[in-house]
């Protein structure tokens, strides 16, 4: 799509004064900015000896930890996603981070049982009730500059920068773990707390700009509406719960085989501080994917072409890791998942996107539903992990985890594939028919 030069006057965005920056470089710089501290980027290549050496859980303790976060997470997904709908994304998205920091901090002042569980339940709320706010608003403002094309360029470099951020982390967070398990958390908490300032800075007021659509309504009425245009949106159109389903087989493939990863390397005796290189070298591999997602999506055209790929990736990943008996074998293996990852993510944002209607006031409530259903699948994807690992090794749960998901994956876009088809055929028979979002 062709991109103009962005329109700054107050008629175009109603309360938007001559001394805030221009508004998509303004946007861009917050992108890039949260892309680069990223959430938890120092304690990701220790995260599960984290939980399982500073705060005292077993592996499978640990796994139904992850399973219970996600599955409140998802739980509190769409009411949530309609309140920020409903009042106001950008305020709800700086209480959520705050929430979530809360949870953070508290891991790692005071481990405890008590504190562990609640720190679950902290992070269920500030991820629900962030989820989709600040991806939400960047749309809207990008759509209204017609600079879609430059939205999608902004999530694959904004990818890109977030998993090299964290490769570079990853080396020093194993460093500095080795000397204490607490401080790589104790530096991502530093580092949320400074998204949130840039949040309060730079994203737009919602509201104050009339970025969405208006609802006529007030108090829980208007969370009533703006919930039920939502689940109108789903019916009439249900190829988007397909998309969002297979999209959440996806996300179950990387956060559940995930953590299998140290405890895979941790078998062939690799030291936290190497722990810190491989995970920086798996990062860097999916930076670099993370940038071909629009191009391969040019030449291919078609987003059931990419899935397909996508769906190739996960089973040869799986099949190298079930297949080696080397510790080269199941590099290989993790990092042919790094290149699923980094293919995946920038796709993702901008297709679950490109499928709700510009201004649409459920915006943030259909994302959650994107994001409700892809917590669900994940907290499955843990619970399998955690059970299979009491009876085989490391190495069978992700073989298993990754194939289960990926034929459902499949399952999904083969799917979307016959209803898109349908729908076709029904808009060519009747004319008058309003358009429909291309897949």
């Amino acid at each position: 799509m062709p991109c103009r030069k962005p329109n700054l006057s107050r008629k175009h965005f109603p309360g938007l004064t001559l001394k805030d920056l221009n508004i998509l470089t303004r946007h861009k710089i917050l992108t890039y900015v949260g892309s680069f501290l990223g959430i938890e980027i120092f304690l990701a290549p220790v995260l599960t000896i984290f939980f399982m050496k500073y705060e005292g859980l077993s592996f499978k303790d640990y796994a139904s930890y992850e399973a219970v976060v996600f599955l409140l997470s998802a739980f509190l997904q769409v009411p949530l996603g309609a309140v920020a709908d409903s009042y106001g994304r950008k305020k709800f998205l700086v209480i959520a981070k705050s929430i979530y920091l809360a949870g953070m901090v508290l891991l790692v002042i005071a481990p405890s049982k008590t504190v562990i569980w609640l720190s679950a339940l902290l992070f269920s709320i500030g991820t629900a009730l962030g989820t989709g706010n600040q991806e939400a608003i960047v749309y809207e403002v990008f759509k209204k500059e017609n600079a879609l094309s430059e939205f999608q360029h902004l999530l694959e470099k904004s990818s890109a920068i977030r998993l090299f951020s964290g490769a570079v982390a990853c080396i020093l967070g194993a460093w500095i773990a080795t000397y204490n398990l607490a401080l790589p958390m104790a530096i991502d908490s530093a580092f949320l707390f400074i998204c949130i300032l840039f949040t309060v800075a730079l994203l737009a007021d919602d509201n104050k700009m009339q970025l969405f659509d208006h609802v006529n309504f007030k108090g829980l009425r208007k969370g009533w509406e703006v919930f039920s245009q939502g689940a109108k949106t789903l019916m009439k159109d249900p190829k988007i719960t397909l998309l969002f389903l297979a999209f959440a087989c996806a996300s179950a493939i990387i956060r559940g085989t995930f953590i299998t990863y140290q405890p895979l390397l941790l078998d062939y005796k690799v030291s936290l501080g190497n722990l810190g290189i491989i995970f920086a070298a798996l990062g860097f591999i999916s930076a670099f994917f993370s940038y071909l997602p629009s191009k391969i999506e040019k030449k291919h055209k078609t987003l059931v072409k990419y899935g397909a790929a996508l769906i190739g990736v996960a089973l040869t990943s799986a099949l190298v890791c079930g297949l080696s008996t080397t510790y080269i074998g199941i590099l290989f293996a993790l990092a042919l998942q790094q290149v699923f990852r980094g293919l995946y993510g920038p796709f993702y944002d901008f297709q679950t996107n490109d499928h709700i209607r510009p201004g649409h006031p459920s915006r943030t409530t259909l994302l959650s539903v994107s994001s409700f259903l892809s917590m669900i699948l994940c907290s499955v994807s843990f619970l399998l992990i955690g059970r299979l690992t009491q009876h085989y090794s490391q190495s069978t749960a992700f073989v298993l985890n990754s194939t289960i998901f990926a034929f459902s994956m499949g399952l999904f876009l083969i799917c979307y594939i016959a209803l898109d088809r349908f729908s076709r055929t029904q808009k060519e028979r009747s004319p008058s028919a309003l358009p429909e979002s291309e897949s």
